[in-house]
């Protein structure tokens, strides 16, 4: 889980602190990106990573100004509680971070599974059609 908040960004909406349930950030000016950065053309402009050992790093991806703390990088950086990262005049404070185990996906059907049987759901004819 990591957690930020938004300081500064041309688009006042976006201001505030925001959760994510992932280990991993992509930062840029494409839709498909975590953090959003509308005033830049970059489609893929930085990731922050979260490592299973809780390190978190910020990586550079492309050749526009980053800064954490005031201090301008170009390669990758770890990152702190209360490090303050800014890319083309957003800013971005690292309020918290946790990493998160990647689920088992075999224990979360089955848990799933079980629901469903207790529920006596309609989709367990569906399941069982799908197994013939």
């Amino acid at each position: 889980m990591i957690e930020l908040e938004i300081l500064k960004s041309s688009d006042p909406n976006r201001l505030g602190i925001i959760k994510f349930f992932k280990n991993e950030l992509k930062v840029g000016a494409h839709i498909s990106n975590d953090v959003i950065l509308e005033q830049t053309n970059l489609e893929f402009s930085a990731t922050l990573d979260l490592t299973n050992k809780n390190q978190f790093y910020f990586s550079p991806k492309s050749d526009i100004e980053y800064h954490v703390n005031k201090n301008k990088i170009n390669s990758k950086k770890v990152i702190k509680v209360g490090d303050i990262i800014e890319i083309c005049g957003t800013q971005l404070k690292v309020l918290s971070f946790n990493y998160m185990n990647p689920p088992d996906k075999k224990s979360l059907l089955n848990k799933r599974l079980g629901e469903l049987k207790e529920q006596k759901s309609p989709f367990l004819k569906v399941l069982k059609e799908l197994k013939n």
